[in-house]
Order: C-alpha cells, then structure tokens, then sequence
C-alpha cells in the first residue's frame, strides 16, 4: 500500500496540536483541571472538526452533489471555521454535561467553568486559525478576486471558478486572514503579561466580535 503525503491534512494537524498546546498552558497557568481539559477538549475538537466539515458541505454543497462520497474526504479541505466556532462550543457543553468529575457540579459552576473553558480557548485558537489557514496555500482553495499586486497568488486552471478560467493571479485571502487572526494572538500575548483583570466569556465574545469583523473586512475580497 502506498502511503502519499498530503499538505494541506498534515498543516491542519500542526496547527491543531499547536492550539491545544497554548490551551493547556492556559489551563495550567490559571489551575484548572488538567484531565478535565484534556477530556473536555477531545469532545470539543471532534465536534468542531464534524462541524466545520458539514457546515462547508451545506453552504458549498453544489461542490459534492455529483459525487456525495467527497463531502469525507477532508484531508482535500473544506472546513469552516464558523461551523468549528459552534460546534467546539457544543462540545464543551455536551462535555461538562456528560463527564463524571464535572457533572456533580452545581450549574451556576458549570457555566462558569463553561465560560472560564471558553476564554482559555482563545489563548490557542487565533493562532491555530492562522496555522491552519496557510494550509489553503497547498489546496488552493480560499482565495479572492483577481489582482495584479505584488503580494498575489496563482491559481492552478482546475482550481479557478467558472468565468475566470484565464485570469491567473488572484488575492490571497487565506494570508490576509492568517495575519488578522496571528495579529490577535500577538495582542493577546502581550496583553496577558500586563493583565489578569479578564471576566468569564468576555475575552471568547471580544474575539468572536474581532473575527467578525475581519470577516466582514475580507468579504468584498471573496469570489464566492
């Protein structure tokens, strides 16, 4: 059997076990419980991971609707992030629901330890996002309008949507996105050594507000 190398599946790897590192240093800074962490984020990353895929398979589903077998095949890409946003925060809630050392906890605790899981998650996830978007660079598969800047990317012909068949250089998106997103980290990281004074979920909806915007930023950029 022949074992080939895939690019864009091996970045998303380091970029995930690149987060979840961050995360546990967080976890062990701020004296939470270790296992409960590693437990928690098992659950999280694989409804994120199931999440992310079938959130791009519903929004792009023209892309497989001639072959159904490839909406698995995600080591050739096709995850959202929004659709990881939401489905990390619903493993985390299955997750305190459902293990033994957090499910005797009152639930005014549970949602605090929901919310203290939440704010850790940030000290990994833009940094993450940013390892992983770089991933699109191998798959060629977010990229904007067509450009002649220095900075621009070219596109394989098979890669290229209907109607811009001949144009070769095109924005790239998944470094613009990667900046944004590693810029945060960098703030949070520089912020963090001057301040402790966080409350419970401010700095998840603070990044969530911050991502929005880069979003809403990048979207004129967007070809589809």
């Amino acid at each position: 059997m022949q074992i080939t190398f895939n690019s864009y599946g091996f970045i998303i790897g380091v970029a995930i076990v690149t987060g979840l590192i961050l995360i546990e240093k967080r976890v062990q800074k701020n004296k939470l419980h270790v296992a409960v962490f590693q437990k928690v984020s098992v659950l999280a990353l694989a409804f994120g991971i199931v999440m992310a895929r079938a959130w791009h398979v519903v929004t792009d589903l023209s892309l497989y609707q001639n072959n159904l077998l490839n909406m698995f095949a995600i080591w050739n890409g096709g995850l959202s992030i929004i659709g990881a946003f939401f489905g990390g925060i619903v493993g985390i809630l299955i997750s305190l629901l459902v293990l033994k050392e957090t499910k005797i906890l009152a639930l005014k605790q549970k949602w605090n330890l929901f919310l203290e899981l939440l704010d850790t998650s940030i000290f990994g996830l833009p940094i993450a996002q940013a390892i992983g978007r770089l991933a699109n660079f191998f798959n060629q598969e977010l990229y904007g309008l067509p450009t002649n800047v220095f900075f621009k990317i070219f596109i394989d012909e098979q890669h290229r949507l209907p109607g811009f068949e001949s144009i070769s250089y095109y924005h790239p998106l998944f470094l613009y996105e990667a900046f944004f997103t590693a810029s945060f980290a960098l703030w949070l990281y520089l912020f963090s050594r001057k301040s402790n004074r966080i409350t419970s979920g401010s700095l998840f909806l603070l990044y969530a507000a911050y991502y929005s915007s880069v979003r809403l930023l990048l979207d004129p950029l967007r070809l589809s």
